[in-house]
């Protein structure tokens, strides 16, 4: 957590150091205009003893002395203001010296990150497209090592990000990478088809017509084969015979490309937006995890997997509840109350 303080202290520091420059800037003019006007008062004092003296010599004793003071007060108050300058001078070197300092600090600690939660192949980033942000994690499955979770060895459901991070820790693995994987029933069950480990938990829901971004036609299944191959394919197109090669499964909808084509349900600058994870596999054949940083809609996300990632097909996982935890670009999110979540380890 700490490179996220090294961060935002970093943004403090550099909106602080502006603002010190600002300041530097208003006071030098205001130091110019009172020297000015110092100089001014000075010529009216001088003009007004001159007048007073050829017109009323009784008018000198009770004006000249406020004339004066008022020039005094300029005078002093330039110094102040000299004063106040040097001081933020050396303030602004000293902020800049520490801003140097933590962006080397926090540039260890990503280089860290990276060594402890880096696997090779494998390639976490963060990627503005348009106005949204994007957290995404690119995964070649013949270097890595992905598992689908349900529930513990008690049976009871695994839920958090974080307990599933204990679980994998027993293990001896270190878990590099985990989001919730799938839409899920009130009891924390998969809402339709779930594998894991060439088990079938829950079987396909081929139901239409329902409410619900589930039933969101077409729906679909994210899959990975006992070879390691992923595949995301639409529910109608999802067979037994698939099935008996299937390591791990979740169904879940809608899905959002189909044969790099958007759903047709979309409608783009749609209002309907919410914080959104999916999952696609780009021309390269790698899946890669999305969570927008942003509330979006179904559209916008739809063309972030096509247009920026080049992925043929992606679907949609859930929305508004879900997290991610991907620390090796420092996002430790660890929460959740989830069905199926989705993981990727390293020993």
């Amino acid at each position: 957590m700490s490179h996220f303080i090294f961060k935002v202290r970093s943004k403090n520091t550099r909106s602080y150091i502006m603002q010190l420059i600002f300041k530097v800037i208003l006071i030098n003019f205001l130091l110019t205009l009172f020297i000015e006007i110092g100089i001014s008062c000075q010529n009216h004092t001088a003009l007004s003893i001159t007048l007073n003296k050829n017109t009323c010599q009784d008018s000198i004793p009770s004006k000249t002395p406020k004339k004066k003071e008022v020039c005094k007060l300029l005078q002093d108050s330039i110094s102040q203001c000299r004063s106040k300058i040097a001081q933020l001078e050396v303030d602004v070197i000293n902020l800049k010296t520490e801003n140097e300092r933590n962006k080397k600090q926090y540039t260890e600690i990503n280089e860290n990150l990276r060594k402890h939660y880096g696997v090779d192949g494998n390639k976490a980033f963060r990627v503005k497209y348009k106005l949204n942000t994007y957290d995404c994690y690119e995964v070649d499955l013949m270097k890595s090592k992905i598992s689908f979770h349900l529930k513990d060895e008690n049976g009871k459901s695994i839920s958090s990000l974080y307990k599933l991070n204990r679980i994998i820790g027993k293990m001896d693995e270190i878990m590099v990478f985990a989001t919730n994987g799938g839409m899920y029933t009130p009891e924390q069950n998969p809402q339709g088809l779930f594998i894991q480990n060439r088990n079938k938990i829950t079987k396909l829901d081929t139901r239409t017509g329902l409410y619900g971004n589930f039933y969101l036609q077409p729906n679909g299944v994210f899959y990975v084969d006992t070879c390691n191959y992923p595949g995301i394919v639409q529910t109608s197109s999802f067979n037994d015979d698939l099935s008996k090669s299937i390591m791990f499964a979740t169904q879940s909808g809608p899905l959002l490309v189909i044969d790099n084509v958007y759903n047709s349900n979309f409608k783009e600058g749609s209002d309907n937006t919410n914080i959104r994870n999916g999952v696609g596999i780009n021309e390269k054949g790698r899946v890669i995890f999305v969570i927008s940083n942003e509330k979006i809609n179904f559209y916008d996300f739809a063309q972030f997997f096509r247009e920026k990632l080049k992925c043929a097909n992606a679907l949609y996982l859930d929305g508004a509840i879900s997290e991610t935890y991907l620390p090796e670009i420092g996002r430790f999110q660890n929460g959740g109350n989830f069905g199926p979540i989705i993981a990727v380890t390293k020993k």
